[in-house]
């Protein structure tokens, strides 16, 4: 067993595909192909079940992407501490975030990442969706960090650090009959139609829980999933909507409403494992996105 086939082996498995794994590690799809085969012919056990192009993983290819993941990490580890000393830091680190950062400038914090080490390759990962995913991913080791709503409780695994929030901020179309109030309270939103996340997702569970604590009943009627489409739909005099502030000003066919009493700010925190060290570049890499916030 060799260590490209288990990072061969590591990317099929989390792409879900061999073609799409192979693009990841870089490599023909013959040769992720070849590396897999040869992994289940050394354990005579068979680690995914093919459909098609998309590739599931069996009980023992689980309890291998596990371990593999682990010694992946800890070959990570040594490479780049070893480097630094000499070549300065590099690296790859792998970053899930949410649709939204709220008041942490992501773009501005890898830019200054960037200057500083621009030997370290840094993957950013977009998944819309509940921070549950994100917090998996990081306890899983499938990524390094994750910018996340900061949960009730702490999955055992994961250390979280508080950077920021994001403040909601209630939008409609200009023509919409509560435009031109100079304010508005939670009760005089009972009725009116709103577009939103799916529910289950953290932005969507929070404006939940808003009414339901308020007693003020909400009617959802259209379900988006990201930001740009939410605003797009309120401009069109779908519904009012719950978007982030630092979205509400970016298009100029919607407009603020001002509540009476302003909706709580959702925090964020930046995730990272805590089962083990962190590799040289992640752990600078968090630590100037703690600077930054």
């Amino acid at each position: 067993m060799e260590l490209h086939q288990l990072e061969y082996f590591v990317a099929v498995a989390e792409e879900g595909g061999f073609t799409a794994g192979a693009r990841r590690a870089g490599v023909v799809q013959s040769a992720a192909s070849t590396a897999v085969r040869r992994l289940e012919a050394e354990f005579g056990l068979d680690l995914f079940t093919r459909a098609g192009r998309r590739v599931e993983l069996t009980e023992p290819g689980r309890t291998l992407l596990a371990d593999a993941r682990e010694i992946i990490a800890a070959t990570r580890f040594a490479r780049e501490h070893l480097q630094q000393r000499g070549e300065g830091l590099t690296g790859t680190v792998t970053i899930g975030t949410l649709l939204a950062t709220g008041s942490l400038d992501l773009a501005a914090a890898l830019r200054t990442f960037h200057a500083q080490h621009p030997a370290v390759y840094v993957r950013l990962r977009h998944r819309p969706g509940h921070s549950e995913t994100h917090l998996a991913a990081v306890a899983e080791g499938a990524v390094d960090l994750a910018v996340v709503l900061v949960p009730g409780r702490v999955p055992d695994g994961v250390r979280i650090d508080p950077v920021a929030a994001i403040t909601p901020a209630l939008v409609a179309s200009p023509h919409h009959d509560l435009a031109g109030r100079a304010e508005v309270r939670l009760a005089d939103l009972a009725g009116k139609t709103f577009i939103d996340f799916p529910a289950g997702w953290g932005n969507r569970d929070a404006t939940d829980a808003l009414f339901r604590t308020a007693g003020v009943h909400r009617t959802v009627s259209i379900e988006a999933t990201d930001i740009a489409s939410t605003l797009e739909l309120v401009a069109g005099g779908l519904g009012l909507a719950f978007v982030p502030e630092s979205a509400a000003g970016h298009h100029g066919g919607v407009v603020r409403i001002r509540l009476a009493a302003a909706p709580p700010t959702v925090p964020l925190g930046i995730a990272s494992t805590s089962r083990r060290r962190l590799s040289p570049a992640t752990d600078a890499l968090r630590r100037a996105l703690l600077v930054t916030a």
